[in-house]
């Protein structure tokens, strides 16, 4: 009990010593000045020296990075420029090489069709050398001679080409009777059996005997004879020829109504 009093005593009298020096402290308005050390001095110097070194090289980093950032732009601009133009030179170069490529097709397709043009005036010229120089062997004549009952009927083929006709052969067959005849049948044999040439301008003349008689007995119509004929020759050219003829006559007396002309059919060559 003793022991806490004391202890009570002890801690009342440090309170009143405390309350009065507490007092003094708070009524003072004196100013105060806080005084660094020369070693706090010497460290703030150093601190702010790096910081301004800080601030100098972050300054520079930024200047160097914006001078990037315009030389970037500048050229990103120089690179769209060059793409620019390089983009019209391709296009020119595309619609160039389109237009060399219609020109081309246009002088190849010229070119072709001249080649056409010349092949065919080529094939022309000789088509018409070979026309020209060919031999044409055709009927140049037909006629009566001899009396008005049994007259006879003179046929010529002729060569009026401007080469000789090689192997040169003729069949004919002579019909007599009364309208219509029938169809000819010509014989087999060729005369001559040989062929021969005919000249350019030379002929080779048939007779045939026309015994009018014949004709008026017959049955029918009006009174007719009638020579069927081939003729067959080689040209210049080697080509094989055929001419075709087919010649009638009508009426009966030489002297007052026959005559003599080629049939409507058969008569052709080649």
């Amino acid at each position: 009990m003793r022991f806490l009093l004391v202890a009570l005593l002890m801690v009342l009298a440090g309170q009143a010593l405390a309350q009065p020096h507490e007092g003094m402290i708070a009524k003072s308005g004196l100013p105060v000045t806080i005084v660094e050390t020369p070693e706090q001095s010497s460290h703030s110097s150093e601190r702010e020296a790096a910081s301004d070194k800080h601030d100098a090289v972050d300054l520079k980093a930024q200047e160097r990075a914006a001078d990037a950032a315009a030389e970037s732009a500048a050229s990103a601009d120089r690179q769209e420029y060059l793409a620019r133009w390089q983009l019209g030179l391709s296009a020119f170069g595309v619609v160039s090489l389109i237009v060399t490529i219609i020109y081309s097709i246009r002088a190849t397709n010229a070119a072709v069709r001249s080649a056409d043009l010349a092949e065919r005036a080529i094939v022309a010229a000789e088509e018409m050398g070979h026309r020209e120089l060919r031999a044409y062997v055709d009927v140049a004549e037909s006629r009566f001679e001899g009396g008005p009952f049994d007259p006879l009927i003179v046929v010529s083929v002729k060569n009026f080409g401007q080469t000789p006709a090689k192997d040169l052969q003729v069949r004919t067959v002579f019909d007599v009777g009364r309208e219509p005849l029938p169809e000819p049948v010509l014989p087999e044999a060729w005369r001559p059996a040989t062929g021969i040439p005919l000249a350019p301008g030379n002929e080779w003349t048939f007779r045939y005997q026309y015994v009018v008689q014949r004709a008026l007995d017959a049955e029918g119509g009006e009174p007719m004879a009638r020579i069927t004929g081939e003729v067959k020759y080689i040209d210049v050219t080697g080509e094989k020829r055929e001419t075709h003829f087919r010649i009638r006559t009508a009426g009966h007396r030489l002297d007052e109504n026959m005559v003599i002309f080629p049939d409507a059919t058969g008569n052709h060559s080649t």
